[in-house]
């Protein structure tokens, strides 16, 4: 139960970051201190960064359940 928890924290944390590069993106209209190339860099880190930890946690999960099972 606590991998559970782990797990569900762990993509809650990644879901609000990508919202908030999103959020970022979106804000064209107001002057910002990143460039156009900042946050198009840290948009692409995000999501790599995202779909890497949902992979990792499938996987990682998969082991565990494998391991619960036995």
């Amino acid at each position: 139960m606590g991998a559970l928890f782990i797990i569900i924290c762990i993509v809650l944390v990644s879901l609000i970051l990508s919202f908030f590069v999103f959020e970022i993106q979106k804000l064209e209209g107001i002057e910002l201190t990143l460039t156009e190339e900042l946050k198009e860099i840290a948009l692409i880190i995000v999501g790599v960064s995202f779909i890497f930890s949902l992979i990792g946690q499938i996987v990682w999960a998969y082991f565990v359940t494998k391991k619960w099972i036995k």
